[in-house]
C-alpha cells in the first residue's frame, strides 16, 4: 500500500474535473450507473478525478481527466477505481473491460491510498461476486488479491502501448519501470507526491 497526498492546487484542478463531468452528466440526462442513486454524484465525480491524479501523479503519467469520453481509459491505459473507506474492495463490473488493469485507490479530501492491481478479467471470478449494498452487485476484489504496484509495467508491450499515447510532437516518457523505481526510492511511503 502507497500513501500519497495530493497538494491544494492538484485538488483543486481533481475536482474541477469531477465537477465538469457531473455538469456534463445533469445536462445530458445521464443517471449514475449500477443503481448508485444521486444523493452523492458530485463527490463520486470530484474523489473519482482524484484518484486518478493520484494514480498519474505517482506512476509519473500524463492525466488530462477524459472529459466527454465516457470510455475513454482513466490513466494511461489503466482504469482507476477510487473508494471513500480504506478497508474497501476494488469494484469491477461484468460489463467492464476484460483487458484493462483495474487499480485500488482509497481515501477522500487530499488523502489517498493505492493498493495495488488485477486485469479484468482475473476479478470477474465467481468467487468475488457479491451484493452488499443489496441491489448492486457486482465483483469486489479483496486488496490481498491484487497485484503489487511496482508490477504495473511488466512488460516491453506495456510500455510501446504506454508510449504510443504520446504524440510525435511530444517528448516520449522515460521507461515508466525505472520512473517507479526512482520514485520508490526516492519518496518515503507518506510523502506527497508533486
Amino acid at each position: 500500500m502507497i500513501e500519497v497526498s495530493l497538494s491544494s492546487s492538484q485538488l483543486y484542478q481533481a475536482a474541477n474535473v469531477g465537477v465538469i463531468r457531473q455538469v456534463r452528466n445533469i445536462s445530458d440526462k445521464r443517471k449514475p450507473k449500477y443503481g448508485a442513486g444521486d444523493l452523492n454524484d458530485w463527490q463520486i465525480h470530484i474523489e473519482g478525478s482524484c484518484g486518478e491524479m493520484v494514480v498519474s501523479q505517482y506512476l509519473n503519467l500524463y492525466w488530462d481527466g477524459n472529459i466527454g469520453s465516457l470510455r475513454a481509459n482513466d490513466v494511461g491505459h489503466m482504469e482507476v477505481r477510487t473508494r471513500s473507506k480504506h478497508h474497501y474492495d476494488l469494484i469491477i463490473h461484468p460489463d467492464d473491460k476484460d483487458e484493462a488493469k483495474y487499480i485500488l485507490v482509497t481515501g477522500i479530501n487530499g488523502s489517498y491510498q493505492i493498493h495495488g492491481w488485477i486485469y479484468g478479467k482475473e476479478g470477474k471470478q465467481q468467487k468475488y461476486w457479491s451484493d452488499p449494498a443489496k441491489g448492486r452487485p457486482a465483483y469486489f476484489v479483496p486488496k490481498n488479491e491484487l497485484r503489487s504496484l511496482e508490477t504495473i509495467f511488466i512488460g516491453e508491450a506495456d510500455y510501446e502501448h504506454l508510449s504510443g499515447i504520446y504524440s510525435s510532437k511530444t517528448q516520449k516518457p522515460e521507461n515508466p519501470g525505472r520512473i517507479y523505481e526512482k520514485r520508490k526510492r526516492n519518496y518515503s511511503s507518506t510523502e506527497s507526491v508533486s
